[in-house]
């Protein structure tokens, strides 16, 4: 059984970005009891960025549901089909949201460059190289917001990317030795 710390648990759930979510979000039933004491009309979706958005909850016989806002949401993080959403819920009807890419990897927001990479955010690195160790445990419920926004990467996909390089490189090796044997022949 794990042992879990009552001050550092926060209540999580998730959701992969498919037909209807785009419309509205619905809160997983089993989580509800989490927010019950706290459900009002809006809640707070924030990312690691420190952007905030507001979303107005709608409750019907079907669930509890995030509504006005949440399309905004899904545009300004440029959100598709297969983007994968962890929830964690910070109290008072405020959410941490993770965004993970359709390849399965965790967008982190780089201050710096005023865009989306996969490099750790400056603290996290600055840690990396005071101590050299990768800090550890849950980030801290309040991090320090950043004013930037998240920019789409390049559509392009790494192996493609590698692909052209190599083919670039024997189009040139192949085109060079020719010059090089003309070279040679001019000069006899």
């Amino acid at each position: 059984m794990v042992d879990v710390n009552q001050e550092d648990y926060r209540p999580v759930f998730f959701k992969i970005i498919l037909g209807s979510i785009k419309e509205r979000l619905r809160i997983p039933p089993k989580f509800l009891h989490h927010i019950v004491e706290d459900l009002t009309k809006t809640a707070t979706l924030k990312i690691s960025s420190g952007e905030i958005w507001t979303v107005e909850m709608n409750s019907t016989k079907n669930g509890v549901f995030m509504e006005d806002g949440w399309q905004q949401f899904l545009r300004d993080n440029s959100l598709t089909d297969k983007h994968f959403l962890v929830f964690n819920y910070d109290g008072n009807m405020s959410f941490s949201v993770q965004i993970f890419e359709p390849d399965a990897v965790e967008r982190v927001y780089d201050a710096v460059a005023t865009h989306c990479t996969t490099m750790p955010p400056p603290e996290e690195a600055a840690g990396h190289l005071n101590n050299g160790k990768r800090p550890r445990g849950r980030p801290k419920k309040n991090p320090v917001p950043t004013p930037y926004r998240h920019l789409p990467a390049p559509e392009k996909n790494l192996s493609q990317v590698k692909k052209v390089d190599m083919v670039k490189k024997v189009k040139n090796q192949s085109s060079s030795k020719p010059e090089k044997k003309m070279s040679k022949t001019k000069h006899h």
